[in-house]
């Protein structure tokens, strides 16, 4: 029995929720569809007030008999969506600190506990979504869906407008500029040493997909084994190799001293030659935030 305050309109709705999309033990078919005799029989709304809910909450739809319900989306119940659809150019995703660090990750968003990732063709209503998993700071990304369709990735329509897919891979992905956010960076111990004593201030990474994702006024994690230090990124220095961006920056920055070459194939112990050639370089100067 799922039991719930009958008087209370958002805790009906939850409680209604979690049988619709969370519940396997339920009744349902493959498009997760319920008949309103078996939800009502399983909690404490009446049938009346389960139509209520169906009529006024964008979440909920009701089938053309009337004797059935489902949710829009949301599902961690393994369902068949009905509408395949291909999407607009652009698609949105909002999420948390916590979720874009699982996002850098696994270079891709992921359905997590739900049977598809959710996007939307409003960056506000995105936005929204975001707020409600960050406590009020939410981070905007921004999808390349029509790129994912064409090479071959399937998108689905709720009833509701939210688009559905299975992942998003972070080369379709570009973050929005807004929240500051916090990444982390491993280091080796003498480069690590360097940051911590203000000898070195940028670090040198592959513009890849996840380097992409570093802005000016964002935070790092330097970490080395058991120790830490937090940055602030006060500067992004892009260049097509590592040979210009040695030509065009102080060794000193770099982490070189006086009596050191600095040598650009010194990254070639850390970067295959190919893949510098396609993503290009970035060095992202950064400074403690003592100094600001």
């Amino acid at each position: 029995m799922y039991r719930t305050d009958s008087h209370d309109p958002v805790r009906m709705s939850k409680c209604l929720s979690r049988m619709l999309r969370h519940r396997p033990d339920l009744p349902h078919d493959e498009y997760g569809w319920f008949y309103i005799d078996d939800v009502v029989s399983r909690g404490s709304m009446t049938r009346e007030q389960v139509l209520e809910l169906a009529h006024t909450n964008h979440r909920y739809e009701l089938s053309p008999e009337g004797d059935m319900i489902r949710a829009c989306h949301g599902h961690s119940i393994e369902i068949t969506y009905d509408v395949e659809v291909e999407p607009p150019e652009i698609l949105y995703h909002g999420t948390s600190q916590k979720g874009f660090e699982g996002i850098l990750r696994s270079s891709m968003i992921t359905k997590m506990s739900r049977t598809k990732v959710h996007l939307s063709d409003d960056p506000e209503k995105a936005m929204a979504v975001g707020s409600r998993h960050s406590g009020g700071s939410p981070i905007l990304l921004k999808v390349y869906a029509g790129r994912m369709y064409r090479a071959g990735m399937r998108f689905n329509l709720s009833n509701d407008g939210v688009y559905l897919t299975e992942r998003v891979p972070l080369r379709y992905i570009e973050r929005e500029p807004g929240t500051s956010v916090r990444h982390s960076m491993h280091l080796g111990e003498r480069p690590f040493d360097r940051i911590l004593s203000g000898r070195k201030t940028v670090e040198l990474r592959l513009l890849d997909d996840k380097r992409r994702m570093v802005f000016e006024g964002d935070s790092i994690v330097f970490s080395c084994e058991d120790r830490s230090v937090l940055m602030r990124v006060v500067g992004l220095h892009f260049y097509p190799s590592f040979v210009e961006l040695y030509d065009s920056l102080p060794k000193s920055m770099l982490g070189y001293a006086e009596d050191e070459v600095a040598d650009p194939e010194d990254m070639l112990e850390f970067y295959d030659p190919d893949r510098i050639e396609e993503y290009g370089v970035v060095g992202i100067e950064v400074e403690p935030y003592d100094q600001m």
